[in-house]
């Protein structure tokens, strides 16, 4: 892999939702010196000020990726027809106006602090889950991504990341464009900014099977557009993190502490070598996983998250001595 791919924590998955024990838990995640960023999540309204008060505990080489699915899911289930793909005019214009709010929060970060820290926005085509009275359509997609190339996004990549397609008779998480129509939405449009990612657990709960997400990873690298990939995963049977193939971020399934791995997760080290001669156009691997929520000291769940980081890392170049797991 190439030296300036960043290695991202995508630790708000896992993060406490209360204040003081969030600050305790990325404090111990800014210590991994072998990381260069965070994900965050787009939630709407609150992002900016939660963001901007994020940069206080940035390490001043690191960056941010900014994921906007939570504020989407949130969205459709209030106004269906919400998504940058939606065949409804006011559906489509709502999630184009969130797609601006986002960027002028990306404008504002960059500003405060001196530098381009937000290094991606990752973005859907929504609309879809299970509610099937909206759909997303290629045509309404590529509208939105031509204005949103137009919009002035202050150095950051803009990615598509996808998520799992509808398919009849399985019950979606997210339920959104396949990656084909994605990658030929996105080919037709030359000389555009916006690109493509590609998260492991969320083509896992779409095919079912490590094999189909490699050949999401295969499709996404051939297409020439792949500069974003996340490490997630999810299981075909119930467990501590939920239903079989919810899109739960569930950890490895064996890592260097075994406290912190998932044995039912179809993701496992092998994948991370598997997928690695695929990444050399990428800005930034990610791993993104959970810990479950009965399990509420921030302290171990940074353990978890930086456990599943090593993990990767040591995937990735197994002949070199990494720091100590949770050092």
């Amino acid at each position: 892999m190439e030296s300036n791919v960043k290695c991202i924590i995508a630790g708000y998955t896992a993060a406490p939702a209360d204040r003081a024990a969030a600050r305790v838990y990325y404090d111990r995640i800014v210590q991994v010196p072998a990381a260069r960023g965070l994900e965050f999540a787009w939630n709407g309204p609150q992002s900016p000020a939660q963001l901007h008060e994020a940069l206080e505990f940035l390490p001043p080489t690191w960056q941010i990726t900014l994921n906007d699915i939570p504020a989407t899911f949130r969205t459709g289930v209030a106004q269906p027809s919400f998504g940058l793909a939606s065949p409804d005019d006011a559906g489509r214009a709502a999630a184009l106006r969130m797609l601006d709010d986002m960027r002028q929060t990306i404008v504002g970060l960059n500003d405060k602090a001196g530098r381009k820290v937000v290094l991606a926005a990752e973005i859907h085509c929504a609309p879809g889950f299970d509610q099937r009275t909206f759909t997303a359509d290629a045509d309404a997609f590529r509208r939105s991504l031509d204005s949103a190339a137009t919009m002035p996004w202050d150095g950051c990549s803009v990615m598509v990341e996808h998520c799992d397609a509808y398919v009849p008779g399985q019950k979606p998480a997210k339920g959104f464009l396949p990656l084909e129509t994605e990658i030929d939405v996105l080919a037709a449009m030359p000389g555009s900014p916006i690109k493509l990612s590609v998260n492991f657990g969320r083509s896992l709960v779409e095919t079912h099977t490590p094999e189909g997400a490699m050949q999401h990873v295969r499709a996404g690298h051939a297409s020439g557009l792949m500069r974003g990939f996340t490490f997630s995963g999810t299981a075909g049977e119930r467990n501590v993190f939920g239903e079989a193939w919810a899109d739960s971020h569930l950890p490895f399934n064996a890592t260097r502490d075994p406290r912190y791995a998932e044995p039912a997760s179809l993701m496992a080290p092998a994948h991370v070598r598997e997928v690695m001669p695929y990444l050399d156009r990428c800005e930034f691997v990610a791993v993104k996983t959970n810990w479950p929520a009965a399990r509420s000291d921030p302290e171990e769940r940074a353990a978890s998250v930086i456990d599943n980081f090593y993990t990767m890392l040591d995937a990735m170049n197994p002949q070199s001595a990494r720091s100590p797991a949770h050092a």
